[in-house]
């Protein structure tokens, strides 16, 4: 993927061993400035020595709907509009489009636009993680806890569900599972996971 022509380029370092990336400053601050490509990507896998094989026991990520179902929540709520107000600068928002079944992500008080194509961002389905976000250091930063496991919502096709997530280890998958304790299903196409602190957690509504 080509990424934005934009001046002063500032190369990001995995550990100083391998360019994985770059800053813009044109028109974004850091942290928000670093981008990657695949080209910059392979580099980091090639200089770090990864492995680029799945193991023998690797069985996929999410669990994705077969080709031509279509998951829709039973008993969910209704949520063809949902608000993230604890991100409390962009006030991002998701818009459902019943016609293309996906959502439409908004931020800013506007369209969120992919400044590569100038398209709208959208997905097909939206996770909420609820996590603990203590502070990191005096500087702002939260100390994320994606391992300990916590609720949260699953939002697909109009409706939301209750879900609960968990993680056997620093490196290992994220499982979701439904209210039946089943690992739940998405559909095909794009997936946004966002984290929730579990503070804000009723600053998140639908309609």
């Amino acid at each position: 993927q080509h990424h934005l022509q934009c001046g002063t380029l500032s190369r990001l370092h995995d550990g100083g061993n391998g360019t994985c990336g770059y800053r813009v400053y044109r028109d974004r601050k850091a942290p928000h400035n670093a981008y990657t490509d695949a080209a910059h990507l392979q580099a980091g896998i090639d200089a770090m020595g990864y492995s680029q094989e799945y193991k023998e026991d690797y069985e996929g990520h999410y669990l994705f709907a077969e080709d031509g179902v279509e998951i829709v929540p039973e008993d969910g709520i209704t949520a063809n509009t949902v608000k993230l107000d604890n991100f409390t600068d962009n006030h991002p928002w998701y818009e459902y489009d019943e016609t293309s079944g996906e959502y439409k992500r908004f931020q800013f008080g506007k369209e969120h636009v992919d400044q590569l194509d100038n398209q709208q961002i959208t997905c097909d389905n939206i996770i909420l993680q609820y996590s603990s976000c203590p502070a990191y250091d005096g500087n702002g930063y939260l100390n994320i806890d994606a391992i300990s496991g916590g609720e949260g919502k699953f939002i697909t096709r109009g409706k939301a569900i209750d879900i609960r997530w968990e993680k056997d280890s620093p490196w290992g998958i994220t499982h979701y599972y439904d209210g039946n304790e089943q690992e739940i299903r998405l559909n095909q196409g794009t997936t946004w996971v966002e984290i929730v602190q579990n503070d804000r957690i009723d600053s998140v509504t639908y309609q």
